[in-house]
């Protein structure tokens, strides 16, 4: 008694199944049976390369047959495929290889990565310790399995600094050529009760465009008085 292989995409299994026991379950799923020879041929994993090499040396009418509804079947892929569309191909040992392999600390991809998640912190006002929750490092392996996100130490230490001391070359020089600006000051209170204050600046480039920074932003631990500010 044979049983039929579950899910079997392979044409080959047209004319291979299994030993089933009383229950009609596989008994062996490492050696298929040739329906027209009843012989047993060992396999290895999902690879059937054996069973069409079989077919090829013992009944070579069944694997001319085989081969012919190999390309029936991918002809009826492609035509299936939406027009536009590419089909689709299964990826390469090399491209999977590659998909999991970490980029190289230094390259420029990493680099990249890393100024983005600074960015994401800084312009989103988000805590650091962001990039060691679980749910941001499933993000980030989903978008990119290459990518090893760095500790919060790296982003406080390394590169928020380094973006910010960048930032600040870019003001200085947009401040240079400019004789006149304004600054203003505001202080608040959080949510959490804690006291801040920030000071801005303001001008006009030499190109007539308005242009505005936050040059800082401390916490303030005393009362909300022209003395404090001052």
């Amino acid at each position: 008694r044979l049983v039929e292989k579950d899910d079997a995409r392979s044409e080959i299994w047209k004319y291979f199944a299994y030993l089933a026991d009383s229950e009609g379950k596989a008994t062996d799923k490492s050696r298929p049976v040739c329906r027209q020879c009843n012989k047993q041929i060992q396999t290895k994993g999902a690879n059937t390369s054996n069973l069409a090499k079989h077919l090829a040396d013992k009944h070579a009418e069944l694997h001319k047959e085989f081969k012919d509804r190999q390309k029936s079947a991918a002809t009826g892929s492609e035509r299936a495929t939406p027009q536009g569309q590419q089909p689709t191909q299964q990826p390469t040992l090399q491209a999977m290889f590659e998909q999991h392999n970490k980029y190289p600390r230094e390259s420029k991809e990493v680099k990249r990565l890393n100024r983005a998640v600074a960015e994401f912190i800084c312009l989103d006002q988000v805590p650091v310790y962001i990039v060691e929750k679980a749910g941001f490092r499933n993000l980030m392996q989903n978008l990119d399995k290459r990518y090893d996100v760095p500790s919060r130490n790296f982003f406080m230490y390394n590169e928020i600094p380094k973006m910010y001391n960048e930032t600040r070359s870019i003001i200085g020089a947009q401040l240079r050529p400019n004789t006149f600006f304004s600054c203003t000051t505001d202080l608040w209170t959080s949510r959490t009760v804690d006291t801040y204050m920030a000071v801005t600046v303001q001008f006009i480039t030499q190109s007539w465009e308005m242009q505005d920074w936050c040059l800082g932003c401390s916490a303030l631990y005393s009362d909300h008085t022209a003395d404090t500010v001052k």
